[in-house]
């Protein structure tokens, strides 16, 4: 391989690990904060580092684009008000004649630039919207403790929305279609002619040694420019 291409390869991957690694953090953080014994006495500092890192996650344009303070949705890394002029309505799928499922409808349609879809595709009620977007940590924080601005939701129930609801799912593997890169939306291209133009390339790495995590998706050692790169 050239340098240029082991470049390219050590960059992809490490935007790649940085989503990953965020979003698998997340989880990880709000099990941890669900499953402490209850008679530990808490650790103030580790709980804050550990909400920061849900915070990172549910603040991205992945999540807050479907949480927003207002009644539109929000589109795109920069979480622009949706075109259309598409609202919430008063159950979060729509208003009459522009319904979510007009245009995303059970499944991803074919083809480039297509809406996607989804059969919750939808807001949050008007009655909780859970708002993402200008929250800071402590409202937040503050807002998923408080069942009356989750719908009734306990702790434990959020948990298991983010870890296991098909749309959050969704947003969670195939929006992050689009930072795979390559040529075509979804690195998906019949066309390419070269390794690269097909987006992200993961090189073979060793995840576990001994029983125990490596940590290389968590911050990316182990790969330097010099490398030659497995793919």
């Amino acid at each position: 391989m050239t340098a240029r291409k082991i470049e390219l390869h050590r960059w992809s991957f490490f935007w790649f690990s940085a989503a990953c690694g965020v979003s698998f953090l997340a989880v990880a953080a709000i099990v941890t904060l669900h499953a402490a014994p209850q008679n530990q006495k808490p650790d103030a500092a580790a709980s804050r580092e550990a909400f920061l890192q849900v915070y990172k996650v549910f603040t991205s344009p992945r999540c807050q684009n479907c949480h927003p303070a207002g009644n539109s949705p929000l589109q795109g890394d920069d979480s622009h008000v949706h075109l259309q002029n598409v609202r919430r309505g008063k159950d979060g799928h729509g208003v009459y004649g522009m319904r979510c499922d007009t245009c995303h409808q059970s499944a991803n349609l074919p083809g480039a630039n297509m809406p996607p879809g989804n059969p919750k595709w939808s807001l949050p009620a008007p009655e909780h919207k859970m708002v993402f977007v200008g929250r800071t940590p402590v409202e937040l924080c503050r807002q998923l403790k408080d069942p009356k601005q989750t719908g009734g939701r306990s702790l434990a129930q959020l948990l298991e929305h983010v870890s296991s609801d098909d749309l959050v799912g969704w947003a969670c593997t195939m929006a992050h279609h689009c930072d795979v890169g390559g040529i075509a939306p979804g690195s998906t291209a019949m066309h390419a002619t070269d390794i690269l133009q097909e987006g992200l390339c993961i090189p073979i790495l060793k995840l576990y040694e001994g029983g125990r995590f490596s940590g290389l998706l968590a911050n990316g050692d182990g790969i330097s420019a010099g490398d030659e790169l497995t793919c």
